[in-house]
């Protein structure tokens, strides 16, 4: 009976410990429960790690268990296998792949930190999980909770906070938003213009330059046609003025040059003359007149040129744009102009010292304003 029971194919569902089994393998504990200590369960080959790496044609799905690693070496079909456990073959990757387990599902874990110390997360009694002690809180809505226990936030944080590594930016857009706390704590985000109020430019710098010396410009002793001299360097080259993006910005210039007719020393400072000069300052904006900022007087001894230039520019861009101003001397000599011997028209003061010395010096103050667009 038993050759013709083990040489026979048997189709059907097979049952240990059942009569009726419910699937193609049903096995029934012996001792399900009590306090029965007999052994009930299922053994699963065991085998060290060269056996399983040598083993030839496995089907996919074979399950084994590794009871050692101390033989054979984690190569071929058995590279996966780095510690004792349980292993199924996988047809795919004609590997021994290990079985994994689900972490446990209830509030308990453990958390890693860099000393190596472990901090157990328990459950609360609003469901949440927290750290003894520290309240590292998650609540079962998805807030979570820092130095708090009851987050009404996605995040809360009951403390300070700090941020490394923030990307870098050159330009702002219109797009862009400022996160500002309410009194609750709460973030909220608002536009660049909800800084400010609306319409009302704010002071963002003021800008003052002295002249630190006279300029001389030699004249000739006779002008028998027209002369106009409108690049003299008295200094005030180069003043670059940078509109922020998304901001309109006032631009506020006042100078005062003092000037005049002298001799090389200075000390004469009314000279004999025939005819009509003209000195005063031109105001160029990148390099071209603005006749707003422009001033020029008959000259006749010693004077001083005063200009108020304000000018209105709106950067609607995303990124900083420069404006570059400058004031040149400037003379304008009609014809037939005689001047003495040595006369010079000076710019930005008489004298650097000695007689004379109070006459005053050359200033140039520049303010801007700005407001959003």
């Amino acid at each position: 009976m038993a050759a013709i029971f083990f040489g026979t194919i048997i189709y059907g569902q097979i049952g240990i410990n059942t009569t009726a089994p419910k699937a193609t393998l049903d096995i029934i504990a012996k001792n399900s429960s009590g306090t029965s200590t007999l052994a009930d369960g299922l053994l699963i080959p065991r085998i060290d790690r060269q056996r399983a790496v040598n083993m030839t044609s496995v089907e996919p799905s074979t399950l084994i268990y590794v009871n050692s690693i101390a033989t054979g070496s984690a190569t071929g079909q058995g590279s996966n296998i780095d510690s004792i456990g349980f292993y199924y073959f996988d047809g795919v990757t004609s590997k021994w792949s290990k079985l994994t387990t689900v972490a446990d599902p209830t509030p308990d874990a453990f958390v890693d930190d860099s000393a190596n110390t472990m901090v157990k997360l328990g459950a609360t009694s609003s469901g949440s999980a927290r750290a003894a002690g520290s309240e590292f809180v998650i609540m079962d809505a998805g807030n979570v909770g820092m130095g708090t226990s009851t987050p009404a936030q996605k995040l809360e944080v009951n403390g300070n906070v700090k941020f490394n590594a923030v990307p870098n930016a050159t330009s702002v857009d219109n797009t862009d938003r400022i996160m500002v706390l309410q009194s609750d704590g709460t973030g909220k985000k608002v536009p660049l213009a909800s800084l400010q109020p609306p319409n009302a430019y704010t002071p963002r710098g003021i800008f003052s330059y002295q002249a630190p010396n006279p300029v001389l410009y030699a004249l000739n002793t006779s002008y028998p046609t027209q002369t106009i001299i409108n690049n003299i360097d008295i200094g005030y080259n180069i003043f670059t003025v940078y509109i922020p993006a998304n901001t309109s910005s006032l631009i506020l210039f006042n100078y005062s040059i003092p000037n005049g007719l002298t001799n090389s020393t200075g000390d004469n400072l009314a000279l004999n003359t025939s005819g009509a000069i003209f000195q005063g300052i031109r105001f160029l904006k990148d390099g071209v007149e603005e006749p707003n900022g422009s001033r020029k007087f008959l000259q006749t001894g010693v004077s001083c040129v005063s200009g108020i230039y304000s000018e209105t520019i709106d950067n609607p861009t995303s990124s900083l744009i420069a404006i570059v101003y400058s004031i040149q001397g400037y003379l304008e000599i009609n014809p037939g102009t005689n001047l003495p011997s040595g006369a010079f028209a000076r710019f930005n003061m008489n004298k650097a010292t000695g007689a004379n010395y109070n006459w005053g010096k050359g200033i140039l103050t520049l303010q801007q304003f700005d407001k959003p667009l």
